[in-house]
């Protein structure tokens, strides 16, 4: 189907069926936004992986249309709900940053003096974060990632760097104390 026959068929079913669309998905989500989010997700898969139901009779196609409006509004609900629930419970906990970490107790345990926390307070926030919950409170790269909203390829690239940072940093302050 070319592009224009299918932008045909979705503004027929648009004009047919969208205002019945949206009425299943908001009284499922609430929220006029997840409703269009729904009705543009279910139009797009009819469209792209069932072109084939598009061409059902028009009692077939509304039946199609209204239980997948209510599955995908339904799915996007527990998904909501899901992260909701996520984000509640890491509200819930004390921030995780740099500064929750007790330096004294990082210092004691890799064993470094005052100028690496001089060279840490040189680094963005978000590294000195990553550092102080990988090394300093011991969370997984996954868990480090959650916490500070990025992904964990993300945190892998941001602590490399920062390891790097503070090597670089380190061997200057060793060149200036030998010369």
């Amino acid at each position: 189907m070319s592009e224009d026959a299918r932008n045909v068929v979705i503004e027929l079913i648009e004009k047919k069926y969208g205002t019945l669309m949206r009425k299943i998905a908001h009284e499922i989500l609430s929220d006029w936004q997840f409703t269009e989010d729904v009705t543009q997700e279910v139009l797009w898969k009819l469209i792209s992986q069932h072109q084939d139901r598009a061409e059902l009779p028009p009692d077939e196609l509304k039946g199609y249309l209204c239980a997948a409006v209510k599955n995908t509004a339904v799915n996007m609900a527990r998904r909501n709900e899901r992260l909701q629930e996520r984000e509640e419970g890491w509200l819930n906990q004390r921030p995780l940053t740099m500064d929750a970490v007790d330096m004294e107790a990082f210092r004691d345990r890799y064993g470094f003096g005052p100028e690496v926390e001089d060279i840490l307070a040189g680094l963005d926030n978000t590294d000195r974060d990553i550092l102080g919950l990988m090394y300093g409170q011991g969370f997984s790269r996954r868990e480090t990632a959650e916490i500070v909203g990025l992904s964990e390829e993300a945190v892998k690239k941001r602590l490399q760097r920062a390891k790097s940072k503070m090597k670089a940093a380190v061997e200057k302050e060793g060149e200036r104390g030998n010369g």
